[in-house]
């Protein structure tokens, strides 16, 4: 009995921190995304034409982009069992 309680306990405990862990993934992921859409997006609405669109911020803010993401891949990669 006290076995059972201890692996349903142990599950319980899990399966919070893996929901932590997947909103912050989905939290940096999504922010990865804006950031990267938000590099293209903005120097067209800045300057009007798609010349300005490969310029040193542009390739600041996608390497921003990509970072948020990879941390949140990596942040996934830290899910706990739940068996």
């Amino acid at each position: 009995m006290r076995e059972a309680y201890k692996a349903r306990h142990r599950k319980l405990v899990a399966k919070r921190y893996n929901e932590q862990k997947k909103l912050q993934s989905s939290l940096l992921n999504t922010l990865a995304a804006a950031v990267i859409i938000s590099a293209f997006v903005f120097p067209v609405i800045r300057e009007g034409n798609f010349s300005s669109i490969f310029n040193k911020m542009t390739w600041f803010w996608l390497f921003l982009g990509f970072m948020l993401h990879l941390i949140a891949v990596k942040l996934a990669s830290w899910l706990k069992s739940e068996d």
